[in-house]
């Protein structure tokens, strides 16, 4: 084999073996989490956010999902809020979520697993303290050419950093 085809050869086996490296770190980086999860449940009786205890580095002082809209929620500066949204039924997927300061909540890379199909990830860390707002919206799933006469979906949480 002529030197050429050698280091192409080489080249090739590094890049395949770095890539199975950097597969098995970032799942092995999910497979553990620290702080112990804590659920509460809303005057009304369903679930609550998923809160942690001791917040180490990475995860989340609050977890919101869909059931979590209209609360409000209290974070101390520099912790860490995912939320995650499922698509409903006759709905197309959550917009982006956004934050009504960027300030106070400073949207962050989220690093979970890729979103499956009908699910909106989002992450904002507590920057400084105030309040703001995460919203997100939906709107009904409609035929093409047809006109939807049914009510989008909202969803907002207001976020207090102290």
């Amino acid at each position: 084999m002529n030197r050429l085809a050698c280091v192409k050869k080489r080249a090739a086996g590094l890049a395949a073996s770095t890539v199975l490296l950097l597969l098995a770190i970032s799942t092995l980086a999910g497979c553990g989490s620290l702080g112990r999860p804590t659920a509460s449940t809303s005057p009304s009786g369903s679930p609550a956010a998923t809160t942690t205890t001791g917040n180490p580095a990475g995860t989340p002082a609050a977890t919101l999902t869909d059931a979590d809209s209209g609360r409000t929620v209290q974070l101390q500066k520099g912790q860490r809020i995912s939320v995650t949204l499922h698509e409903a039924p006759g709905y197309t997927p959550w917009s982006r979520l956004a934050t009504s300061d960027g300030g106070v909540l400073l949207p962050v890379v989220d690093t979970r697993a890729a979103a499956v199909r009908g699910v909106t990830l989002g992450s904002f860390l507590a920057m400084t303290p105030g309040s703001a707002r995460l919203t997100s919206s939906a709107t009904q799933d409609c035929p093409q050419g047809s006109t939807c006469s049914g009510p989008a979906q909202a969803w907002a949480v207001t976020v207090q950093v102290t």
